[in-house]
């Protein structure tokens, strides 16, 4: 009986899910990541998120320059057209799976733009770097 009370009360703690004082993930959508006060190490990725349905949607992203971006693809439809994604200025080509998220690590970018494409060139976007 005392081991069934253990994991009774160990099912009911609640964990806390606040981010850290120190400055947890501050990723919402097109907002720049900051890092804390005398952070050390790398800089944390920059998260985007891109769906794949009839075109990019957005077709056009903001990113903040000197930082790694992550940008997730989600393809919700199957033409074929939209198989693949291609950013030909870095050399990086990736299958797109139906239904499956596909994140795409890029390193620091320089301000500009950065192109991204179907395999066939006909569906396009980019990444502004600010």
């Amino acid at each position: 009986m005392k081991i069934a009370d253990g994991f009774r009360s160990l099912l009911s703690i609640k964990t806390d899910t606040k981010a850290p004082e120190h400055g947890g993930s501050c990723c919402h959508g097109e907002e720049a990541c900051e890092r804390p006060p005398g952070a050390s190490g790398p800089a944390p990725a920059q998260q985007l998120e891109v769906t794949v349905e009839k075109g990019y949607r957005p077709a056009r992203l903001t990113a903040r320059a000197g930082s790694p971006l992550r940008v997730t693809f989600l393809r919700n439809e199957t033409s074929g057209c939209s198989k693949e994604v291609v950013f030909p200025g870095l050399g990086i080509r990736r299958a797109l799976p139906t239904g499956e998220r596909v994140s795409i690590d890029l390193p620091p970018q320089p301000a500009g733009t950065v192109p991204f494409t179907c395999g066939m060139g006909m569906m396009k976007g980019g990444i502004e770097v600010r």
